[in-house]
């Protein structure tokens, strides 16, 4: 039987993934609810006009495709990918935390 490895580093990058996708949309709903932001990103703006879709794609679709990527680690791209994921949403994480500092 064959069993393939598992990689802690990349489980860590696909949680941290995960993670910072759950705050950006729980930003995202307190920041248009309460700091009279509005979304920017044209697709994500059409699914909050109806929240079930919004809360569908960030916990369902993302979490899909981090899997799917992660399942696919033994391609150079797949954990590219990985990498490329985590680095965009901790980026993205780390701008809304700097503007959260600046709504007090």
């Amino acid at each position: 039987m064959d069993r393939r490895r598992q990689d802690p580093f990349l489980l860590f990058l696909a949680a941290v993934t995960l993670m910072c996708s759950f705050f950006d949309l729980w930003y995202t709903l307190y920041a248009i609810d309460y700091a009279g932001a509005r979304e920017l990103n044209p697709f994500f703006r059409l699914l909050l006009s109806r929240p079930l879709y919004a809360f569908l794609y960030k916990f369902v679709a993302i979490p899909g495709l981090v899997l799917l990527l992660y399942e696919l680690r033994r391609h150079r791209a797949a954990r590219a990918g990985l990498w490329i994921c985590c680095f965009a949403f901790v980026a993205n994480t780390v701008v809304q935390l700097l503007n959260m500092y600046h709504w007090w």
